[in-house]
């Protein structure tokens, strides 16, 4: 559970770090209108990357806000995969994808 995780998130003198993972199917889209095609997700807490050590390809991982209760657009970080199969465009970082009839911004 996510109360789990900041318990353990919060416990510095054991770990250095944690980061959160999860597996979700969804429905995506690539325009409001599209049908929604179900796939499965990860749904990762703000530090997964930086814990990792990995750097974007383009763009860039979620900041710390973007890990905070919803206030805003939610973002995506896709896949090198998820880009080949929306055609590799040079231009991905910045499209709008529809989660759930919802709009998310590919960020990375």
């Amino acid at each position: 559970s996510h109360a789990e995780f900041e318990r353990i998130a919060a416990a510095r003198d054991i770990f250095a770090d944690v980061s959160a993972l999860s597996g979700a199917r969804v429905g995506l889209g690539s325009t409001p209108d599209a049908p929604a095609q179900r796939v499965l997700v990860h749904l990762v807490s703000a530090n997964y990357f930086s814990l990792l050590g990995v750097q974007p390809a383009r763009g860039r991982f979620f900041s710390a806000e973007e890990g905070e209760a919803p206030t805003g657009q939610p973002v995506l970080v896709g896949s090198h995969e998820f880009w080949r199969l929306h055609g590799s465009p040079p231009d991905f970082v910045g499209r709008t994808f529809w989660v759930n009839a919802r709009p998310c911004t590919v960020i990375g």
